[in-house]
């Protein structure tokens, strides 16, 4: 084979996927320790208790990191995003622990010692422990189900638990003794209090209880609306970056009609100023790309007449303003096929509707399909499967 005969190209990588939720579970976790560091700091006026938290975050998360290492689960998506979502709960007992060790000094009015450092943490150890084993009970069944559920998501349920019973062993052991070790001299008086601005804030609060009652309760109806309009998805609907061409020529077509069709449509998009690279299949299709897994539609369908082509757009192209641009260029090149155009999410393709009819009388069953689709022909915007033998021409749609 000579050089510059053959060039090849990556389609699809989830790898950059997976390495951007890295990169934003990194950016996020120095922001989120940045700014608990300062809170801490505005409030205890200590270098050594803002170290502290500073360390405990970190901790947590290499820890939950090797844990999830020596169960076999790897980082992917779902085990990153679950390590997020514990990120701002990891540092909480801490905090706790930290704040009570600290009023536990200042009440007895002596330089620390192992005796008050331990009483300050028996007397928090059931509210922390409590508080973590109702949110890692929340996540156990999840990571315990078995089925397509718990592939899916399991990683992420046990990332989450490791990380909150992680965050209190180091709240419970790893706090105190650094704090023993490093406030032996005993701990500052200069911490902000906001006992009394509470006390404060609580009683016009109690004086005024049934305008605070109606004002939350109205707040809550309002909350309720809004979680009823949220559109339900099984997964969210991310764009891949990626989009999918299915060619739909009538039977018997001969197949170097379907390639030249196919080659014309390959010259226009090169031309294309949004797309990076493509890739042509001639005599089947992966109907949808991403969602054979959950959809039992899903997975190579054998045709003579059916021919696909794998879109790779740029990476700030609008992959919907993409997908149609190129169903109108596309559809002025298909001839007698039907093209379709659809941009693919990383949940699966939801841009497709089936219709299933089932009946004894076959010829019933194909008069009434034929009739569907012609009837689906005059709605704007669809793209018909199974069309391009029923008549000549075919609609404008997309």
């Amino acid at each position: 084979m000579r050089s510059g005969d053959l060039r090849l190209s990556v389609l699809f990588d989830q790898g950059e996927q997976v390495k951007s939720s890295l990169y934003g579970l990194l950016r996020e976790g120095l922001l989120g320790r940045l700014l608990s560091t300062v809170c801490v700091f505005l409030f205890f006026r200590n270098i050594r208790s803002t170290a502290l938290v500073a360390l405990s975050l970190p901790i947590c998360l290499m820890a939950a990191t090797g844990l999830l290492h020596v169960m076999g689960v790897s980082l992917n998506l779902l085990t990153v995003s679950g390590l997020i979502v514990a990120m701002g709960r990891v540092i909480d007992d801490t905090i706790v622990v930290l704040d009570n060790m600290y009023r536990k000094s200042r009440e007895l009015g002596s330089s620390l010692n192992a005796s008050p450092l331990t009483e300050a943490v028996r007397e928090v150890t059931p509210a922390i422990v409590s508080s973590t084993a109702t949110t890692v009970a929340v996540y156990i069944p999840i990571a315990l189900v078995g089925g397509m559920i718990g592939a899916a998501f399991s990683g992420f349920a046990w990332s989450v638990v490791i990380a909150l019973l992680t965050s209190l062993l180091v709240a419970l052991f790893v706090v105190p003794s650094l704090h023993y070790v490093w406030h032996k001299g005993g701990t500052s008086d200069s911490a902000v209090s906001i006992e009394p601005w509470a006390e404060n804030i609580l009683r016009r609060a109690f004086a005024r209880k049934g305008i605070i009652t109606a004002v939350l309760g109205l707040l809550l109806l309002i909350a309720g609306a809004g979680a009823w309009l949220l559109p339900v998805n099984f997964l969210p609907a991310g764009k891949s970056g990626q989009i999918n061409v299915q060619l739909e020529f009538p039977q018997g077509t001969a197949l170097a009609q379907v390639d030249a069709t196919v080659k014309r449509m390959e010259q226009a998009l090169k031309s294309a100023p949004q797309v990076a690279t493509f890739s042509s299949v001639l005599g089947s299709t992966f109907t949808p790309q991403f969602d054979d897994v959950f959809d039992a539609g899903g997975g190579w369908i054998q045709g003579d007449n059916i021919a696909s082509i794998a879109i790779s757009v740029k990476e700030k192209a609008d992959v919907d303003q993409t997908a149609a641009d190129l169903q109108r260029l596309l559809s002025g090149l298909a001839g007698s096929a039907v093209c379709t155009v659809t941009g693919q999410n990383i949940a699966g393709d939801d841009s497709q509707l089936k219709i299933d009819l089932t009946g004894a009388d076959t010829a019933t069953l194909d008069q009434a399909a034929a009739l569907i689709r012609s009837r689906l022909q005059t709605v704007q915007g669809l793209s018909v499967a199974g069309t391009a033998d029923d008549k000549e021409g075919l609609p404008d749609s997309s």
